[in-house]
């Protein structure tokens, strides 16, 4: 069986979810004897994934006819379409579903956010049409654009608690339409016990620089909070990620705050960084299935993060394998970051169910849920 993924961007396992989860999925299916292709409309900067069998770039006069030999060449059953742009949504999603009507190929429409994410976050747009009761403007633009997942097969969601809330936005209460893969692992080893008598006095923060979704500056105000106590001195806030339009916005407001314990590293492997720190922090407005705190409890690191997404409970059992803190309670958020602090006998208890339940999400049983929903549709 072979595979195309329709992406917007080439992929780079350096790059963000979407491109990682991509690599390492065409890493797993060729394990299990599938070959992936890749079509994308975008070039990128970063290095391009080798993992793929072959790949078309999505421009110029020619592209519908070079996506059909691409796929009649090939062979190719199943298309997975994983595109977010707009532009992209209304100019290649309806050529490539009927191309693939055309030559037989079964279509999934993979949405890789948490549904309707467009009315969260800090978005000047969205506060200025909320405060002009208008927005049921945007509302209406974020249907349109999941009603493309309609035309597909199959539209595959990051999470089950996704479901409800797609046909909620499109209008549609049809089951068998929708399914949920979530997302695996990043790193192929999930660390021993032992791991956690290695630990440093270290809080993580891996992401990019986004705010109106990681709402990075709402981790720095916490931890100017948490410094302003003079209790944790000898800890340190490491960040490890960059890029994004709100990088040089992040760099001045952690200088602006006079923080003494935070360490920008960059875009960095974060995999050694995990290894060390003993808390991972997020504030993030709304994500999808986010790959980060999973790979926060893959490697012993305890996650803290806002309830304010529906798929956030699948990862975290709330005081079981990592602490749950309503959102925008900024307080009680600082609270439970410093009883975590305080009380390394609670991080190790919460890391160790970590350490336990992240199997769950091994690349093995999410490749297995694939194939399983591919070879269903194929059959």
């Amino acid at each position: 069986m072979n595979v195309l993924f329709i992406t917007d961007y080439d992929i780079s396992p350096l790059d963000g979810g979407i491109e990682r989860i991509t690599h390492n999925l065409a890493i797993k299916f060729r394990q299990k004897n599938v070959h992936s292709f890749l079509a994308f409309v975008s070039e990128i900067n970063s290095p391009s994934s080798e993992e793929f069998a072959g790949k078309i770039q999505l421009i110029g006069n020619d592209w519908e006819r070079n996506l059909q030999n691409l796929i009649k060449t090939n062979d190719i059953h199943c298309i997975i379409t994983k595109t977010m742009k707009k532009e992209n949504l209304k100019q290649i999603v309806p050529c490539v579903y009927s191309i693939a009507k055309e030559l037989n190929c079964k279509m999934f429409f993979c949405y890789h956010n948490m549904p309707g994410y467009e009315m969260y976050g800090n978005r000047f747009i969205i506060r200025f049409l909320r405060t002009l009761g208008l927005s049921f403007i945007i509302k209406k633009t974020i249907a349109k654009k999941l009603k493309y997942g309609l035309f597909s097969d199959k539209i595959i969601l990051e999470s089950k608690n996704y479901i409800p809330i797609y046909q909620k936005i499109v209008g549609s209460a049809a089951n068998e339409k929708f399914d949920y893969v979530n997302n695996a692992l990043s790193f192929e080893t999930i660390a021993g016990a032992d791991i956690l008598e290695t630990k440093t006095k270290e809080v993580l923060i891996v992401t990019r620089f986004d705010e109106s979704q990681k709402r990075v500056s709402l981790a720095l105000k916490i931890w100017k909070k948490i410094e302003q106590s003079k209790l944790f001195e000898d800890w340190t806030l490491r960040i490890v990620g960059g890029g994004g339009m709100d990088e040089k916005f992040i760099l001045n407001f952690a200088k602006k705050l006079q923080l003494k314990n935070v360490v920008f590293e960059g875009r960095q492997k974060p995999e050694s960084y995990y290894k060390k720190a003993s808390i991972f922090m997020m504030t993030s407005a709304y994500e999808g299935f986010p790959m980060t705190l999973g790979e926060a409890q893959q490697n012993g690191c305890v996650p803290i993060a806002f309830d304010s997404f529906a798929s956030i409970t699948d990862i975290i059992n709330p005081n079981e394998n990592g602490i749950l803190v309503k959102n925008n309670a900024i307080e009680n958020y600082v609270s439970s970051l410093k009883k975590l602090m305080q009380n390394g006998d609670e991080r190790q208890r919460l890391a160790k169910n970590g350490l336990k339940d992240c199997e769950r999400y091994t690349s093995e049983k999410i490749v297995e849920k694939w194939l399983k929903l591919l070879t269903n549709e194929t059959d």
